[in-house]
């Protein structure tokens, strides 16, 4: 009864994420309404959920057997943990794989860049896997290669950043147009829709692409007096953002806001602006949760004025759902018994004002 519990409350959290998630992308005027709120319900299921559903993938009798022997075989490729966001993906893709290890043997490996990952990914299809789980690191180097697992009709989970194909068979991310546009709808209302903004991109990728998208469509539909002056690449990384944002400074001399695409960049960012001595010319809004970004928006810092929500938790549900997909299995409490083919988490407006909600002080991110 306790699993049945718990598998209840993940597949709860998991219909009032899709239900957020598609009023998010429904129209850029719903989301605009949508910022106004302090949006603090999927936050707090997801976080009950987290320790709630700390428990083995399934009781139930599965209709597919292990390939292998006795165990389902599971293939893993995730980014190197280069910023805490990714560090708490791959811990949490590591806890769900303890719990299953009695009828799992899960195999987790993580890359530095693209071709190592596209190798790691080439050595776990050695292992003729149950199922696959890959986060790629940037979209179209993976592309090909996971485009020839799902080929070989081995269920395959994307994880966050998403490929340039629909050869998947489940998409679990972010929100990440929705957080573009709440991104611009903030920033442009904060200056009046006037002002001088600085693009702080990401590694090149479907998340950075989707982020650029609803942030751009969105400012210009509604906020067209708000002027890019210059675009960063900041790697999802602080140093890198940094040191773009140095240069952007030296160029600039007016500048009003800096929308940063992932708040280790946001943190990089303020700390060139800091530098330069310019902290009372402009803020930065980041993107991701990050509990050193959160600290600074409970703190009052003027330079932080708004991240939105991307949940870390997305590693343990990837592994657990490719362990489903691995025995054949859907979500038990949906009528549908399968796996949905792609689950959006909701990109919340995080301010000062409800921060502490999302703060968890022994987060690892």
């Amino acid at each position: 009864m306790r699993i049945k519990k718990m598998i209840t409350l993940l597949i709860a959290v998991m219909l009032i994420v899709a239900m957020v998630g598609c009023d998010q992308q429904a129209t850029a005027g719903d989301t605009e309404q949508a910022a106004d709120q302090a949006p603090t319900v999927v936050e707090k299921a997801v976080n009950a959920a987290s320790d709630e559903v700390a428990t083995q993938t399934t009781e139930r009798e599965p209709k597919r057997q292990p390939k292998n022997g006795e165990k389902y075989v599971i293939g893993v490729s995730l980014p190197s943990p280069d910023n805490q966001w990714v560090a708490a993906v791959i811990q949490n893709a590591k806890t769900q794989a303890e719990l299953d290890k009695d009828k799992f043997d899960i195999t987790i490996t993580t890359a530095n860049n693209p071709s190592k990952q596209v190798s790691d990914v080439e050595d776990l299809l050695v292992k003729n896997p149950d199922a696959m789980v890959i986060f790629p690191i940037e979209s179209a180097p993976l592309t090909p290669i996971a485009e020839k697992v799902f080929q070989e009709g081995i269920p395959l989970v994307i994880l966050t950043r998403g490929i340039e194909s629909n050869s998947y068979d489940s998409f679990i991310h972010g929100d990440d147009y929705a957080g573009g546009i709440n991104a611009a709808h903030y920033i442009g209302k904060r200056l009046n829709g006037q002002g001088k903004v600085v693009i702080m991109r990401s590694s090149p990728s479907a998340i950075t692409d989707m982020r650029a998208a609803g942030f751009e469509e969105t400012r210009a539909k509604y906020y067209p007096g708000l002027e890019i002056i210059a675009t960063g690449e900041g790697q999802f990384a602080r140093e890198p953002a940094m040191k773009a944002m140095e240069n952007i400074l030296q160029a600039n001399p007016k500048i009003d806001a800096v929308y940063s695409m992932d708040d280790e960049q946001s943190l990089g960012c303020i700390a060139a602006i800091k530098d330069a001595g310019r902290e009372g010319e402009m803020f930065v809004t980041g993107f991701g949760g990050n509990k050193a970004a959160l600290e600074m928006l409970m703190s009052n810092d003027p330079l932080y004025g708004a991240s939105f929500f991307y949940t870390p938790l997305q590693g343990g549900s990837a592994v657990k759902l490719a362990a489903l997909m691995a025995m054949g299995l859907g979500m038990s409490d949906l009528w549908e018994q399968s796996v949905p083919r792609e689950i959006i988490f909701s990109a919340d407006t995080i301010t000062s004002e409800n921060a502490k909600d999302y703060y968890n002080p022994d987060s690892q991110y």
